[in-house]
């Protein structure tokens, strides 16, 4: 389970699969979200039809990974202040970060990507086939766009092997999302979804919880990655704040930025009586608080389990 709860916060909490469930759902699932407030009113599903990705940046380089066809970013090397003065205890001391140039997947991985790895003998089917409001997900032509989820960590990190990439550090992922210009959200410092669609979070057609009923990206769970470009990073990397919360290769210590080295942290070195979990980043679907939302949040899960609101992309 989830490490933190906010207090006097809208906060959905994720309560994973175990990873031996393996059995696909025909109807909509009993619940296994945590919910903090009352239901959202009954919307129809939003359409499952494929949105278009706008383009990168031309600024910034691009590369196609022969493994999965997925767009990778260029980040380049440099220097930016990790972390916030102004979040949760996890996340200070804010501190300088040199991270060695790399690429960043442009989206999380797709249910048609990572079939690609199951087809290879690579990778192990999802863990679960449906989608918390979609009762044939994983496998169905419909959503092949759409995110992958019910994937524990060692099943992501798998699939990065084999695409010939690995699990992003938490450094990478939060320097690829802010653009290492201290902005608190990917697209800027504003809160400003009720202008422009940005994120994929929990709004009026949300079907368990809602932060603001006015309000309605157009999906009930996941979305097609990248069908939010006015929310994109500097880089051009898309649903790094919402869609999904995202697997990261470092073990979680909320102690961790007290004594992170200065140049390409990785995290703790290895597990302990206090460390036990694996660092998650982005927040999803089911988040109603903004402040998760930012770039410097943190949380951390027991990396044996999975959940329909957990994905993941890779880094090289």
């Amino acid at each position: 389970m989830y490490r933190k709860t906010f207090y006097g916060r809208i906060l959905v909490l994720l309560v994973i699969a175990l990873s031996g469930c393996q059995s696909a759902i025909s109807t909509n699932p009993a619940p296994t979200l945590a919910i903090a407030t009352a239901a959202a009113a009954n919307t129809p599903v939003a359409s499952t039809a494929t949105k278009v990705v706008e383009p990168t940046p031309p600024s910034i380089e691009t590369t196609a990974r022969e493994a999965d066809g997925m767009i990778m970013a260029h980040i380049p090397a440099g220097q930016f202040s990790m972390g916030s003065n102004d979040g949760e205890a996890d996340e200070a001391p804010i501190h300088d970060v040199y991270l060695d140039s790399f690429w960043m997947d442009t989206t999380e991985i797709t249910n048609r990507m990572y079939g690609l790895c199951v087809e290879a003998g690579s990778c192990e089917p999802p863990l679960q086939t449906s989608s918390y409001t979609r009762p044939s997900y994983y496998g169905d032509p419909n959503y092949a766009e759409y995110p992958v989820i019910y994937v524990d960590w060692s099943m992501a990190n798998a699939y990065c092997l084999w695409a010939g990439a690995h699990l992003p550090t938490e450094a990478q992922w939060e320097k690829a999302a802010s653009g290492g210009d201290d902005r608190i959200f990917p697209w800027g410092d504003d809160w400003d979804v009720a202008q422009r669609k940005r994120l994929n979070f929990a709004d009026g057609n949300n079907p368990e919880t809602t932060s603001d009923v006015t309000l309605n990206d157009g999906f009930r769970d996941s979305s097609p990655v990248g069908s939010f470009p006015g929310g994109a990073s500097p880089y051009g990397i898309y649903d790094m704040a919402g869609n999904l919360w995202e697997w990261v290769a470092d073990w979680y210590d909320p102690a961790y930025y007290v004594n992170s080295p200065s140049n390409n942290p990785l995290g703790p070195a290895e597990p302990g009586a206090d460390i036990s979990m694996r660092a998650l980043r982005g927040a999803s679907w089911v988040a109603a608080n903004q402040d998760v939302f930012r770039t410097s949040n943190r949380n951390g899960l027991d990396p044996s389990k999975s959940s329909e609101s957990l994905g993941f992309r890779c880094a090289r």
